[in-house]
């Protein structure tokens, strides 16, 4: 039985068959370097094939983080009707990554002229709008417990990998960018993951943090949608309470 083609593979073979000079669409980036920039031209459709880019803006010299995408994600992505002139977000390599950009009026055009392209492209959409709509949900709560578990769940479905120990989350994340994510104080992350550790919920090696239980941090999340907002410290006895 064939394997069905991911997105990133079905657009690129696509496009490699309709362009000669397919690898010059081919981008890599080290980790930290822009994609683009505010007030770039915004002309191409990017195509995550590897690795995780970072969307966010810069207001006040205070970022607000947008998303964190996974490997065969869209983004960029505009009506062929309204096109953008100019970006309005940051977008980010937080690790190396691998990108095919397609100029937005190409793009359209291969989409409309392959249906199964046409329906991964929906799925995608769809995809990151319901998840848009989570993180949203997830952000406006006054927990920053809630908050965080809540992410470090998304992270896990987005980006996880399984293993003997549990769900690894294969990125380099430091306490400062969790805090970032999560818009909370960097000190409050360190004693809520300190926590977690010490209930065996995760573990951290070389920044990398193993979720040993999504179920106890789905539990977890739940308490602390319950546990009023000046709460910044898990309560004492959370075996009890989380478990």
């Amino acid at each position: 039985m064939n394997r069905k083609l991911s997105l990133a593979e079905l657009l690129s073979n696509v496009f490699s068959d309709i362009n000669e000079n397919f690898q010059s669409t081919l981008k890599t980036y080290e980790a930290g370097q822009n994609v683009f920039s505010p007030r770039d031209p915004s002309q191409m459709v990017y195509c995550l094939l590897q690795g995780a880019v970072k969307l966010y803006r810069l207001n006040h010299r205070q970022t607000i983080f947008i998303d964190l995408l996974p490997p065969d994600s869209l983004f960029n992505l505009t009506s062929p009707q309204v096109p953008n002139d100019v970006q309005i977000y940051q977008a980010r390599a937080l690790t190396e990554v691998e990108l095919l950009s397609l100029p937005m009026p190409q793009f359209w055009s291969i989409v409309q002229e392959h249906p199964e392209l046409m329906l991964l492209v929906v799925r995608e959409l769809s995809k990151r709008l319901l998840q848009a709509q989570e993180m949203i949900e997830i952000m406006i709560h006054p927990s920053p417990g809630f908050r965080l578990l809540r992410f470090l769940l998304i992270l896990c479905r987005n980006f996880g990998v399984p293993t003997s120990e549990g769900i690894r989350i294969e990125l380099k994340l430091t306490h400062r960018l969790l805090a970032e994510m999560t818009v909370a104080h960097r000190t409050t992350v360190t004693s809520l993951l300190n926590e977690l550790k010490r209930q065996q919920l995760i573990s951290i090696t070389r920044k990398e943090i193993t979720v040993r239980s999504t179920e106890g941090l789905r539990k977890a999340s739940e308490l602390w949608f319950r546990e009023p907002p000046y709460n910044y410290i898990i309560p004492g006895n959370a075996e009890q309470n989380w478990l």
